[in-house]
């Protein structure tokens, strides 16, 4: 990572107590007093909290000032305190960030593009600094056992992994070696994501490795044979603030997926009797529009359909786990709206 070195004893915007619940609110089993800041904890962390917590948009779309924050406390609050639902990448992030600091990790948060047509590489659209991720540095000599072409920085006897548990859909399930050419494996077979370095279409520089990015890309068997761009990212730290303005102008403007759409993602453990070793695939359940799908690898098909605003507040509270108050449905903005 250039060079980079996060330093230790990073200062958690969230407490020791508030560090415990969150690890009692996405079921960690483990002995908390003890847990090592080490890559099998992490992945076992990343696992638990997009099992736990889903990703949304509601506040948009009902809260009165159609705001979705995601300053840290109000984060804490709503998804562990008072169980109330989830966010979108900075409210995750953001919240996954406080909890491995309050951990031991050495992490920091960096932003990225999303690309608006991911099924045409030739037409990439990406979005402005709208998405946020992290790089988490790990002392420990570690081998990535779902990657491949996994190098190790022998000068500094460290690794830097991107996290994300903010994308929704499509994104990474599990910490993702910061290497050009690694594969880790997606949520279910067949689905994989890669990353490589690339160029934004309207950047100035050339083609030099220091002006290149970091580009995740996803594809899933004859279901998304080619690999398609998610969303790229470089490795300026940035900060609270940022995230909040973020958020702010996201919800000022938009994307369409968000602004027509109460979208929720959350995502489920698939008991596959049929694993006879290694971790439990997963599936989601995605709302979008007028319906609920489950996607479990390349198969997926439609489970619920509704029409009126109750329907939908109803499948939010059972199926993701997300609260909106009676009072709030009149809120919502005519572009998403359903019938009463």
């Amino acid at each position: 990572m250039n060079g980079k070195y996060v330093k230790p004893g990073l200062q958690s915007f969230y407490s020791a107590e508030q560090v415990e619940a969150y690890l009692r609110r996405i079921s960690f089993n483990g002995d908390i007093s003890s847990l090592q800041p080490n890559l099998t904890n992490l992945e076992q962390l990343v696992r638990l909290h997009l099992v736990a917590l889903p990703f949304e948009n509601s506040r948009l779309h009902y809260a009165a000032d159609h705001e979705v924050d995601v300053s840290p406390q109000y984060v804490y609050t709503r998804l562990v305190e008072k169980r109330m639902g989830g966010s979108w990448c900075c409210g995750h992030n953001g919240l996954l960030l406080g909890m491995l600091r309050g951990l031991g990790y050495r992490v920091f948060a960096s932003s990225g593009r999303v690309n608006q047509s991911p099924r045409s590489e030739e037409a990439r659209d990406f979005t402005f600094l709208s998405h946020m991720v992290l790089l988490v540095q790990l002392e420990e000599d570690h081998s990535e056992p779902n990657a491949r072409n996994v190098a190790t920085d022998t000068s500094s006897r460290q690794q830097t992994y991107l996290v994300d548990v903010g994308f929704g859909g499509t994104g990474i399930v599990r910490p993702m070696l910061l290497e050009a050419g690694t594969i880790i494996s997606g949520s279910a077979p067949p689905e994989e994501h890669r990353l490589i370095r690339g160029m934004h279409p309207d950047s100035s520089f050339g083609e030099t490795e220091p002006s290149r990015e970091w580009v995740v890309q996803y594809r899933c068997g004859l279901h998304q044979p080619a690999w398609t761009t998610l969303y790229m990212f470089g490795e300026t730290e940035t900060y609270t603030s940022d995230w909040i303005a973020y958020s702010q102008w996201l919800c000022a403007h938009p994307v369409a997926l968000f602004e027509h759409n109460v979208f929720a993602v959350r995502h489920f453990i698939v008991e596959d009797i049929s694993a006879t070793q290694g971790e439990m695939p997963l599936g989601r359940l995605v709302m979008t529009g007028r319906s609920v799908r489950r996607t479990i690898g390349a198969e997926s098909q439609k489970i619920r359909e509704f029409a009126t605003e109750s329907d939908r507040v109803r499948i939010l509270r059972e199926d993701f786990g997300i609260t909106v108050d009676a009072g709030e449905v009149r809120n919502i903005k005519d572009a998403a709206a359903l019938a009463p």
